[in-house]
């Protein structure tokens, strides 16, 4: 009897709905309580930060060292011949320049007197000579190229040394 009962329950529950009873679709409530956290010794969390910060220091002054070896250059080192020539060079250049100012200066001067004194003078002063400067441009300013050149590959040979 109870075998037709349960044949006979079956019949009426529709399949799906008996099936569908077991499937949830939100995750299961069950929870545990959380583990207690371990609680460090200060002086512990103070010897972690401070190897850290001797680490870090350590790699700054590696950079710093690293930063201060420069890759020598025989570029630099100039002889003393060619440091006085330089040294005379720049002397000549700063009289030379120190001429043309003062010269300048005595033009400009000569200039304002004549205008105080003739104002026609002084205009015609002013004037462009086109004698002092002569220029004459014949021919064209670029040469065409030339057809059929071919210029030439050189070989290029590297000679920079490399230090390390």
């Amino acid at each position: 009897m109870s075998k037709v009962l349960l044949t006979g329950l079956f019949q009426r529950i529709p399949q799906m709905h008996f099936a569908l009873r077991y499937f949830h679709s939100s995750p299961m409530l069950n929870a545990e309580p959380l583990k207690k956290k371990k609680r460090i010794d200060p002086a512990i969390i103070r010897g972690r930060l401070e190897r850290k910060k001797k680490k870090i220091e350590k790699s700054i002054r590696l950079l710093l060292k690293q930063s201060k070896k420069l890759k020598p250059i025989e570029e630099l080192t100039v002889e003393n011949k060619v440091k006085d020539n330089i040294q005379y060079q720049a002397k000549q250049y700063n009289a030379h320049r120190n001429q043309i100012r003062v010269m300048m200066n005595s033009q400009l001067k000569a200039l304002e007197e004549l205008k105080l004194e003739s104002e026609t003078l002084y205009r015609s002063a002013l004037e462009v000579n086109p004698d002092l400067i002569p220029c004459v441009f014949d021919g064209p300013v670029s040469t065409p190229p030339i057809p059929g050149y071919e210029t030439p590959d050189g070989d290029y040979k590297e000679t920079t040394r490399k230090w390390e």
